[in-house]
């Protein structure tokens, strides 16, 4: 039954099923080593939280902010910041704790350049090898290791980095272009002995001529899929989060009565619907189509009918039954892929995981 500490939707985050994740990838691309990428407040699953179960791991955010944040919780690893220094105040960072700087632009190499003391300072450059996102262009790369070397010899190169525009593709030809493109401006540069790091999550399911020195496992530690297609639990990976609630309504309407705003759903017959708390307010897609699954007490049932700011509604029908007010519905977990959700909504695993509200408590197990 629902307790009386409040609406019952939250989701639980899985400890032990991050860690087996990031292991699980470690002993794959071995001897490659994993960055945990834990931005985006760890994909919605808890930045400071996770960071405290990738022990032993080097961990990659986006942003100085969620740097910084990792900084004063006390993390204990070397914190790789992706899109790089903004700022000369951003690298002071550096002077409290290890930070490798990724440097995509020469504009960044100014301010590298004008900070006092440049005592610490590790850097990754990042190329541009065909995304055409960030990244300095192949001609640039060993342009801005000779201003390093010239301008600023106390920092430190520790890797060259580029990023895959479609690694999420199995034998997608794009992928050997831009593998290609990086070996050539590395060679160019005379920097084909500086480590490398190429491999995002697709890359590390698909790719292993891409693995070398560090890989970027992003949303496959958190058991989804890069292209939201396949089905993680058959590699052995373990969804993190669980999104569940619980059955606050039953009733039956009769055939030719709608449910939900805009009536976009009409029953065909006398139907049972569940009302479950959870709506868009709390992530849950509003795109959601109608047939979108969702597991009562275990027995998969389909969404019916738009979903609302806070609750959505469920054909219960079939279990009739067996369901009662206060049962327990998974909306995306261990039973229900995040990814076949997505599929049903018309995005992908990623933004559903990331759109969680903080309204919604995470509970840490």
């Amino acid at each position: 039954m629902i307790t009386a500490s409040g609406r019952p939707i939250r989701a639980r985050i899985d400890r032990a099923a991050f860690r087996h994740n990031l292991n699980w990838v470690a002993q794959r691309c071995h001897p490659a080593r994993p960055l945990a990428v834990i931005k985006a407040d760890a994909y919605g699953h808890g930045l400071v939280e996770l960071s405290r179960e990738a022990m032993g791991y080097e961990l990659a955010v986006a942003t100085t902010e969620e740097a910084a944040e990792l900084v004063h919780a006390v993390c204990h690893g070397r914190i790789w910041v992706l899109e790089g220094p903004f700022s000369v105040e951003c690298l002071t960072l550096t002077q409290r704790h290890p930070i490798v700087w990724v440097v995509h632009s020469l504009w960044q190499i100014d301010l590298l350049c004008a900070l006092p003391n440049k005592a610490g300072l590790q850097v990754c450059l990042k190329v541009d090898s065909g995304m055409h996102r960030l990244g300095l262009s192949p001609e640039q790369l060993g342009q801005a290791l000779v201003l390093l070397r010239e301008a600023a010899p106390a920092i430190e190169v520790v890797c060259v980095m580029t990023h895959f525009a479609n690694s999420d593709l199995p034998e997608d030809a794009s992928v050997a272009r831009q593998i290609a493109v990086f070996d050539g401006a590395l060679e160019r540069a005379a920097a084909a002995d500086l480590p490398q790091s190429l491999s995002n999550s697709g890359a590390v399911l698909s790719y292993a001529a891409a693995w070398r020195h560090w890989v970027r496992p992003g949303i496959i530690l958190y058991g989804a899929a890069p292209d939201s297609r396949s089905d993680m639990r058959v590699l052995g990976l373990q969804a993190v989060m669980t999104l569940e609630s619980r059955v606050m309504s039953l009733r039956w309407i009769e055939a030719g009565e709608s449910v939900g705003y805009g009536s976009r759903w009409t029953a065909q017959t006398r139907t049972l619907i569940a009302v479950v708390a959870g709506g868009y307010a709390d992530g849950y897609p509003r795109h959601a189509q109608d047939g979108t699954p969702a597991l009562v007490n275990g027995q998969r049932v389909p969404l019916a009918g738009r979903v609302s700011m806070d609750m959505l509604t469920l054909d219960v029908t079939r279990i009739a039954e067996q369901v009662q007010i206060g049962d327990v519905v998974e909306l995306w977990g261990p039973n229900l892929s995040v990814d076949e959700v997505a599929r049903h909504s018309n995005t992908i695993g990623y933004q559903l995981l990331t759109a969680v509200s903080p309204r919604v408590p995470r509970v840490y197990i």
